[in-house]
């Protein structure tokens, strides 16, 4: 308040001197870019990221609405600088992605009810006064990683959905004001295809049990989710196709089958992947039911001596025997093995293990007690057991993030060949260095701005393939070749 006046008066002396305007431009985006980083650097995780950032955005439009009667010059520099600060991470993450990656990994937190440290950090951060989804928006604006925010939001929205902790409503609010930023028509089409995948599943078990061509057995609510070919992330089978399943569970997912394909003509092709499912037990401990939502893995490991242990030939419980028994590969069940002893659902019958492995035995904690009715077995299955496991979990993470790099790597190739076709094709006939400016103006607008080389590169590529042409009285024009 105290320096309103200094402003004002500045901002006025700079409007009456020649260059005045341009030079208040360039000083306060310089300030911009100091104090953006500042703060950003002093961030920690995406909450923090989010806050920081989103916090420097609206200070500094404040600044500009108010002392400088919203210039469109000091505004545009003022863009410009949040935008390098927002997309330069290097002093945070030497991951050259760090902030699509942080900014998609808030959105996640934000939507995913609970009640962890992140969600702890969230209302600290942020009160009531910005939803997340206008948080996400405003920094969208800047984010040069459009492409990469867009396959880690698909990832984590897989997620959410599958293992149960999503409101369609809070999902559809953000996709909508996502859609509102970014102009590439088809930018939210996988996120929306993969909501109307979950409403269209709820819609088909509903038409099967209002005809009564549902389970006899009534005592599984089994929830199918259709998925579309090719629109989910995450969709891998996790060990065989076609595991030994409880017998009611396995009544139901036929009948549900039967009418699947019924009801969808000779087209419809359906194929369970058994280890994304997840399943609510509901057993009784020392006079206690308990509500436990565990993945595939896990209920095999607590299923296993009801349902699937041979009657004829017992053997003790170890995830190489159920593993057998369940025909579920035995490596997928270490994990969730680990995580069921941690929250003492089971007890290893050597105790004291460094680690369990393939042929760690194991019994049901028959006096197992918890002051929740609810527990969520599964939100902890992606945590790491001590020792070579842990191990493990580092490589394939490791090995995940760089086959997800390589395809954004592949995928900005085929976008960057694909726009300067299109210009090409417009214009048939255009300068080489208005060219690579024309394609870099696209796709800014659209997921991700490419460099120079890069769009240099492909253009040769495309010459090399006999798309394109240099025009043989002025190399430095490109030719398209119909």
């Amino acid at each position: 308040a105290d320096a309103e006046p200094e402003l004002r008066d500045l901002y006025w002396l700079a409007r009456h001197t020649d260059g005045g305007c341009d030079t208040l431009a360039d000083a306060y985006a310089r300030a911009i870019e100091a104090g953006g980083r500042a703060a950003i650097d002093a961030s920690q995780g995406p909450v923090w990221f989010a806050h920081a950032a989103n916090a420097a955005v609206t200070k500094a439009e404040g600044v500009i609405k108010r002392y400088f009667d919203g210039n469109r010059r000091v505004h545009a520099k003022a863009r410009d600088a949040f935008a390098a600060v927002v997309n330069d991470n290097a002093h945070m993450h030497a991951n050259p992605h760090a902030a699509a990656e942080l900014l998609a990994m808030f959105a996640h937190i934000a939507l995913r009810p609970g009640s962890g440290q992140a969600q702890a950090d969230l209302l600290s951060a942020f009160h009531d006064t910005d939803t997340a989804a206008e948080v996400v928006v405003v920094l969208l604006r800047f984010l040069s990683d459009r492409d990469v925010f867009q396959a880690l939001y698909a990832k984590h929205l897989a997620t959410r959905i599958l293992t149960g902790v999503f409101t369609p409503g809070d999902e559809h609010a953000m996709i909508a004001g996502i859609a509102g930023v970014v102009t590439q028509h088809d930018f939210c089409y996988k996120w929306r295809r993969m909501l109307t995948d979950v409403e269209r599943s709820a819609e088909t078990r509903a038409q099967m049990i209002e005809r009564g061509e549902g389970p006899a057995n009534s005592s599984v609510d089994f929830r199918p989710l259709v998925a579309t070919q090719g629109t989910w992330p995450l969709l891998v089978d996790a060990g065989s196709s076609t595991p030994m399943l409880p017998p009611a569970v396995d009544e139901a997912a036929n009948a549900f089958a039967r009418f699947y394909l019924k009801s969808g003509g000779e087209r419809r092709r359906l194929v369970w992947l058994h280890g994304q499912a997840s399943a609510v037990l509901r057993p009784t401990f020392t006079k206690r039911r308990h509500d436990i939502t565990v993945s595939f893995q896990q209920a095999c490991l607590l299923l296993a001596p009801q349902y699937a242990m041979p009657q004829d030939a017992p053997g003790p419980l170890t995830p190489a025997n159920v593993g057998r028994w369940c025909g579920v590969a035995p490596e997928t069940l270490v994990r969730p093995l680990a995580v069921l002893e941690r929250l003492k659902l089971v007890k290893f019958v050597v105790q004291g293990a460094a680690a369990p492995g393939d042929n760690t035995e194991y019994v049901i904690n028959d006096a197992f007690t918890a002051p929740a009715q609810k527990i969520n077995a599964q939100a902890a299955r992606d945590t790491a057991p001590p020792g070579a496991a842990a191990t493990v979990a580092a490589g394939k993470a490791a090995k995940d993030h760089a086959d997800a790099a390589q395809r954004v790597v592949d995928d900005r190739k085929f976008a960057v060949q694909a726009a300067i076709v299109r210009v090409c094709k417009s214009r048939k006939s255009v300068k080489f260095q208005v060219l690579v400016a024309e394609v870099i103006k696209v796709l800014q607008q659209s997921t991700f701005t490419p460099t120079v080389q890069l769009v240099k590169v492909n253009i040769e590529n495309l010459i090399d393939k006999e798309y394109l042409e240099r025009n043989p009285d002025d190399h430095d024009t490109i030719d398209y070749v119909a």
